[in-house]
């Protein structure tokens, strides 16, 4: 890759700029959540589980992070899940019920286990589920009251004006498998798992490396580790506007898939009282931070394939924002 020498400075600039942003001391406002952790004898770090849950158990018994019995044996280690817990795999909900007890383990035994939100968590609590696999909604059937489907139903079949068509059923069936709606009350604000969720940061930093997902773009830099409280307020405003929203008729209770088509198009027609609901939910859906160019889906990363071995020795000899990000540090093992 060819960069001008302008291009290098800005570059070496932007990169400074960052290290500043993720190391520079906090003040005490944000000392309760600095999201800056020190210590420990080492760090394990992983990505992307995607419901591996037999994987996952193996790679903590092979760090000697958990025992036989998958309880935390790591000590004062330090665990970290670069995010992307979710979709994909079949055991999503042993994964998270895993990461969540050893979560309380490790602490009570000196040690953490740090979690950094991914797209998937993002896409998770916005409703885009995608990539959720049949075998994560069946983990759920188990929670899903027949009158919750019942009535779920009805709404649908009032929705397409039929009642009683086989074809209707079978359509609702497709788009809402069984242990869909269980699904979404474990995801939901309230939820199990989404109120865990939302307590999670974007990006971390132990000892003197930053952990995050994605990577680390220009926003980072403006923001520092104060990204997380802005990541965490703007999901929390999302899910409030959305319920209201969904109150008042303009996006559907069940299907979040086409909620920003839906908000722009009510906004032709709602009430005065609603257009101001509507703007900040489609400003909040855009925001810099949850957007590709923030650090949950920065793919900035790619760009400096060539310079990744200088990176992985010194970060700050990268000339490509983002370069010494995440995969300066993952699977290292620190002393």
């Amino acid at each position: 890759m060819k960069h001008t020498l302008s291009q290098q400075r800005a570059s070496i600039s932007l990169a400074m700029m960052l290290m500043l942003a993720l190391t520079e001391p906090w003040s005490a406002a944000h000392a309760q959540e600095s999201w800056r952790f020190a210590g420990g004898p080492r760090v394990v770090a992983f990505a992307d589980v995607h419901g591996a849950y037999s994987e996952l158990v193996a790679l903590l018994q092979a760090t000697g992070l958990i025992d036989t019995d998958l309880h935390w044996a790591g000590g004062a280690a330090h665990a970290v899940s670069l995010g992307d817990l979710l979709d994909r795999g079949p055991d999503v909900r042993r994964v998270l019920d895993l990461i969540m007890r050893l979560q309380d383990e490790a602490r009570a035994a000196g040690g953490s286990v740090h979690v950094v939100l991914g797209n998937h968590e993002l896409m998770n609590l916005i409703g885009d589920w995608r990539y959720v696999s049949a075998a994560d909604y069946a983990s759920f059937a188990v929670d899903e009251t027949a009158d919750e489907r019942a009535s779920a139903y009805v709404a649908f079949a009032d929705q397409s004006r039929k009642r009683g068509d086989t074809a209707t059923r079978d359509e609702f069936d497709r788009s809402y498998p069984s242990g869909y709606f269980a699904r979404r009350r474990a995801f939901a604000a309230d939820g199990r798992y989404g109120a865990w969720l939302l307590t999670l940061p974007t990006v971390i930093v132990v000892n003197d490396t930053a952990y995050v997902h994605g990577g680390l773009p220009p926003i980072v830099a403006e923001s520092g580790l104060e990204l997380n409280g802005k990541v965490q307020a703007d999901l929390r405003r999302y899910l409030a506007l959305r319920q209201r929203l969904a109150t008042e008729g303009v996006l559907p209770t069940a299907d979040w898939q086409r909620d920003g088509t839906l908000a722009r198009d009510a906004r032709k027609t709602a009430s005065s009282a609603l257009v101001p609901v509507i703007d900040e939910f489609i400003t909040v859906a855009n925001a810099p931070e949850l957007s590709a160019s923030g650090p949950l889906w920065y793919r900035g990363d790619v760009y400096c394939k060539p310079l990744l071995t200088a990176c992985l020795t010194a970060r700050s000899s990268c000339s490509t924002p983002g370069c010494w990000a995440r995969t300066s540090t993952v699977g290292r093992r620190r002393s």
